[in-house]
């Protein structure tokens, strides 16, 4: 079993991993609007933004994730094709995201 240590080195993403994730899904993915909340940010004492994901086709985040994987994939991975062992708003995402033309090879 890997060291804790070298496992969470191996998950770190940097800023510009997610700003590079961002550019290979921006055409293909709603953009969700992140209203300011006045009743959170009044409990809380800060400024509170909900990003709004439920309005997503999946409603949830995972559709960013699933395509920017999908893109992320060469070309015979995506030849060989892709398969999920969960259910959930992942495993709805991937078969959307490749019927929808958002994974383009």
């Amino acid at each position: 079993m890997m060291p804790v240590k070298d496992s969470i080195s191996q998950l770190s993403i940097s800023l510009a991993d997610v700003a590079a994730a961002r550019e290979r899904v921006r055409e293909a993915i709603y953009y969700s609007p992140c209203p300011h909340s006045q009743m959170l940010s009044a409990l809380t004492g800060q400024q509170v933004y909900l990003k709004l994901e439920n309005l997503q086709m999946t409603g949830s985040f995972k559709e960013r994730g699933a395509l920017n994987r999908l893109a992320l994939l060469t070309p015979e991975q995506a030849a060989r094709g892709w398969s999920l062992p969960a259910r959930g708003t992942m495993h709805r995402a991937l078969p959307i995201m490749r019927r929808s033309g958002g994974f383009v090879r």
